[in-house]
Formats: C-alpha cells, sequence, structure tokens
C-alpha cells in the first residue's frame, strides 16, 4: 500500500514543507500547493524561501504558520 493510502487508512497524515513557495506565484504556488491540499493524507506544515520577509509575505498569503529561510526539518510530530 502506498505511503499516503496507508496514513490516510491509519487516521494520521504526511507533513510537508514546501522549499521555494513564494507569494509573488511560481510553479510551487500554482501546482504543488493546489495539489498537495486536494489529496487526503497529506498536511502542509511549513514552507521555506530564500528571504525571511518573503516566507512571512507566503506564509501569510497561504495560510502557513511555520515559515522560514531554513530547510531544516522541524522536530517530528507525534500524530494525534
Amino acid at each position: 500500500m502506498p505511503l499516503a493510502c496507508s496514513a490516510v487508512a491509519s487516521g494520521s497524515s504526511i507533513g510537508v514543507g514546501i522549499i521555494g513557495l513564494s507569494a509573488s506565484g511560481g510553479w510551487a504556488a500554482a501546482s504543488h500547493l493546489p495539489a498537495l491540499r486536494a489529496l487526503d493524507g497529506f498536511d502542509i506544515r511549513a514552507l521555506s524561501t530564500s528571504n525571511p520577509d518573503s516566507a512571512r509575505r507566503a506564509g501569510e498569503q497561504h495560510g502557513l504558520g511555520t515559515v522560514g529561510p531554513d530547510v531544516t526539518p522541524p522536530p517530528a510530530t507525534t500524530p494525534p
């Protein structure tokens, strides 16, 4: 069973962070973000850009709270 199907079946989700999600458009905003939001089993948890101000603007525009210029993964969380 694919990982996403397994996550949905177990009631959990796969946390995703998008690197390069811009407030001014681009590939990630036009393709990756809508596709991941449309799929069950994925939870967009963070975004990263090369600039802290750009990351903040993108987070506000796309409704994401964890933003920054750092690509270090956030600590793992335990599903509810």
